[in-house]
């Protein structure tokens, strides 16, 4: 569950839950994927602003890929403009205030120089 490419939620079944120890971790029902991203389409509709909804989806991929490549596969024509421009330009402005998970790799444009320390990482 802590390994986002990994993470099934409520879909694991009742003897993977067993087996991983899942059982305390997860609600007692077993979700198809389909149901899985039903609730999440319901959550997403949700939201009122499209930073918002990306806020959303972008938590979602932090958290479960399988649901979140499950969500946009469905939904690609409407989300495509949420997780992608315009709506990243605007999340990307503000993700001082909205930071939550490091990602990727932070260059910082006022050290040059530690840049190829970093992308050594």
């Amino acid at each position: 569950m802590q390994t986002p490419y990994l993470n099934r939620g409520s879909a694991f079944t009742k003897e993977e839950r067993d087996e991983f120890k899942l059982n305390s971790l997860l609600p007692s029902r077993v979700n198809t994927l389909d149901e899985q991203v039903k609730r999440a389409y319901d959550q997403y509709c949700n939201k009122r602003t499209a930073v918002g909804k990306n806020t959303f989806i972008t938590s979602m991929k932090e958290q479960n890929e399988v649901l979140y490549y499950g969500l946009i596969q469905d939904h690609l024509k409407e989300m495509f403009p949420i997780i992608y421009t315009p709506t990243a330009g605007e999340a990307i402005q503000d993700y001082s205030r909205s930071f939550r998970k490091p990602e990727g790799c932070f260059l910082n444009i006022a050290k040059p120089d530690n840049i190829e320390n970093a992308l050594d990482r």
